[in-house]
């Protein structure tokens, strides 16, 4: 018996065919060893810890990943439409998280939201978020 091995594309490819593969297909969902910068200093990086250094090479070098990446390396992301209406607060709890508090000035209101970030967790957790009722939704719907 012959196996051939496939690359990461033909196995994809065939499997949306329902043909026969070499193997599952692997993938550590948003971990592919590509778009985690493990040189980015930054403390709420968790991939700069060394101990990601296996793993991210493993998902480089032996799943299936399907990676997005840019001509200039950074994410593109649309302009936010609320940016000259925000201003943003931010500050350290005492268990050395970040938190950031945007406020949103509309006609009637001002709307507030309110996120956590917590070192060594690679989440930004929504506390409060910017709409609490209708009238909130009103308020931001009448912005120009």
């Amino acid at each position: 018996m012959i196996i051939v091995i496939m690359t990461s594309k033909e196995r994809l490819l065939a499997s949306l065919r329902g043909e026969a593969v070499d193997r599952p297909a692997v993938s550590f969902y948003e971990i592919d060893g590509y778009c985690q910068d493990a040189d980015d200093p930054d403390e709420f990086n968790v991939f700069n810890d060394p101990s990601w250094a296996p793993l991210l090479r493993l998902a480089r070098e032996r799943s299936d990943s399907t990676v997005a990446l840019y001509d200039n390396g950074t994410r593109r992301t649309k302009p936010d439409p609320l940016a000259e209406r925000s201003t943003w607060e931010s500050w350290r709890g005492e268990d050395g998280a970040l938190f950031t508090r945007r406020k949103v000035r509309t006609d009637s209101c001002v709307l507030t939201s309110l996120t956590r970030r917590d070192p060594g967790i690679n989440t930004v957790w929504t506390v409060e978020h910017l709409l609490k009722d209708a009238d909130d939704l009103r308020a931001l719907l009448s912005v120009p």
